[in-house]
């Protein structure tokens, strides 16, 4: 999730309107499917393809987005 802000003047006043962005789309992405708690969660996020290293007590995952369109990425690892 990512927040962004819109300045606007109407009437020669400043108005700031906040709003969310889902650059990896709004679907929760599955990092370990056992469900197993994360401990830390070191990510990249690009305009094309995000990367995720997610260490568990007893792993560590990578796991690489990309997007299939301009709404959602898929998992390639």
């Amino acid at each position: 999730m990512k927040h962004q802000y819109k300045v606007t003047y109407p009437g020669n006043v400043r108005l700031i309107t906040p709003s969310l962005d889902y650059p990896m789309g709004e679907a929760p992405l599955v990092i370990d499917e056992s469900g197993a708690a994360l401990e830390k969660l070191p990510l990249k996020i690009g305009d094309d393809a995000s990367t995720i290293a997610a260490k568990t007590a007893d792993k560590i995952r990578l796991s690489h987005f990309e997007k299939k369109n301009p709404c959602s990425l898929m998992k390639l690892l």
